[in-house]
């Protein structure tokens, strides 16, 4: 999951998603992208820093595990 510092332009969010990054998957919605990445986080190509470039933005990324473990301190 990427959190992003605010929501991206809703046209480079349309354009990010009508390309093609197989075997990766990203849905947007907000401030946050999920992103998964089926061959592992080193093949991943749709990064937060690629995602910072790309939106103009700041983003920070966690697992879904540490997000998991977060809210479960709540």
């Amino acid at each position: 999951m990427v959190f992003l510092s605010q929501e991206p332009d809703p046209e480079a969010v349309e354009a990010l998603l009508g390309e093609d990054h197989s075997p990766a998957v990203i849905a947007i919605e907000g401030a946050e992208a999920y992103v998964w990445t089926p061959d592992g986080v080193k093949a991943m190509t749709l990064s937060y820093v690629y995602l910072e470039k790309r939106f103009g933005v700041v983003a920070t990324a966690r697992n879904w595990n540490t997000i998991a473990k977060i809210v479960a301190k709540l």
